[in-house]
């Protein structure tokens, strides 16, 4: 069984984005959870020109 990632652990740290049908982080997330989050979804994670974190399928 898969373990919960740490980014989802406080709801203040993500959103749902209904539209990309993805989880995003807002501003309130530490370090460590945007490293979960990088992890979570290291296979679709691109950064575009301005460093902005995008996830493609």
């Amino acid at each position: 069984m898969k373990k919960e990632p740490y980014f989802l652990s406080n709801k203040e740290w993500f959103y749902f984005d209904e539209q990309a049908f993805c989880y995003k982080l807002t501003d309130k997330a530490p370090k460590e959870a945007v490293k979960s989050y990088k992890e979570f979804y290291k296979d679709d994670l691109h950064e575009d020109e301005n460093g902005e974190i995008l996830i493609t399928y």
